[in-house]
């Protein structure tokens, strides 16, 4: 749909010129930042608006499924067999701060929340920090094989 407020400035204006805008405190910087901005924030509202209504529209992915901010279980009851879902693992959650142990157990809970219509990318919802544990990642992947989707 767009990507981040940074990106889209930068796209507009040019990386270089962007950050020497910044550093000199020229307006314009400023001035493109708060457009994007507002033009993000509309963009975010109408999409909050449209709701379960972006179904209609063709969305078939829930990109991602953030557990720190949403329950999966809800979401899933209400628009399982409607959507696909990308995500559920928590980066800010279970992958840095749980044992192995506790990330195998998430991503089994969301397997089997999932198996009765299936559509479940068992994922970290964003990119894995340097603070992740490595014997996270790997029960991550070990919980992925080991425990398979029903459907």
């Amino acid at each position: 749909m767009q990507t981040t407020i940074w990106e889209t400035a930068w796209y507009i204006r040019g990386m270089e010129d962007l950050m020497m805008d910044m550093m000199s405190e020229d307006p314009i910087a400023e001035y493109i930042l708060d457009a994007v901005t507002e033009q993000s924030v509309c963009r975010a509202v109408s999409y909050a608006r449209a709701g379960a209504d972006f179904l209609f529209l063709g969305v078939d992915i829930l990109n991602p499924v953030q557990p720190e901010t949403m329950d999966f279980r809800e979401i899933y009851r209400e628009f399982g067999g409607k959507l696909s879902f990308h995500g559920t693992i928590g980066t800010q959650s279970t992958m840095p701060f749980g044992t192995p142990e506790e990330v195998k157990a998430k991503v089994r809970e969301h397997m089997e929340i999932a198996s009765s219509f299936g559509g479940l990318l068992p994922a970290p919802t964003h990119l894995l920090e340097p603070e992740v544990p490595w014997e996270n990642m790997l029960a991550y992947v070990q919980a992925c094989r080991e425990y398979p989707m029903k459907k």
